[in-house]
């Protein structure tokens, strides 16, 4: 008995080059769009897929071997749907809220500039206290 997945090897091995011959344009126009592909996205990579199959029709005794070549385009499109599941928390932001954002980060960046301005100086000891002091009151008086 002979070796019939040897055969086959043997046969898919021997027609593949005449395979890619034959489909060596449609093949270099694929090639042409990867690259084009590639250049248009940021870090984007060009990459070519050759898929070759057999399909061995084992009752007779062909085996027809094929590789589609195509043009693939990829479009994304990032979109959210909401969780029926998940309840929706009533967060909303007011004028009221948005003005002690405002007063806090002054404060905090006053206090930022004021360390600066001692680094600046030359000075190596950071009043520390007053720093503190300082985040305090922006903070309404807790740290």
């Amino acid at each position: 008995m002979s070796d019939r997945i040897a055969e086959l090897a043997t046969l898919i091995a021997g027609r593949i080059p005449g395979l890619i011959e034959e489909a060596r344009d449609q093949i270099n126009e694929a090639i042409n769009a990867a690259m084009e592909d590639a250049q248009e996205k940021e870090g984007g990579k060009a990459v070519l897929s050759l898929a070759i199959t057999a399909k061995w029709d084992l009752d007779g005794d062909s085996v027809v071997i094929s590789m589609p070549v195509a043009v693939r385009r990829k479009f994304e499109v990032v979109g959210k749907l909401q969780d029926p599941n998940q309840e929706s928390l009533p967060f909303t932001t007011t004028e009221e809220d948005l003005e002690r954002d405002q007063r806090e980060n002054a404060s905090l960046h006053k206090a930022v500039k004021a360390m600066d301005r001692a680094l600046e100086a030359g000075s190596t000891a950071l009043d520390i206290k007053r720093a503190i002091l300082a985040v305090q009151q922006s903070k309404g008086g807790a740290v």
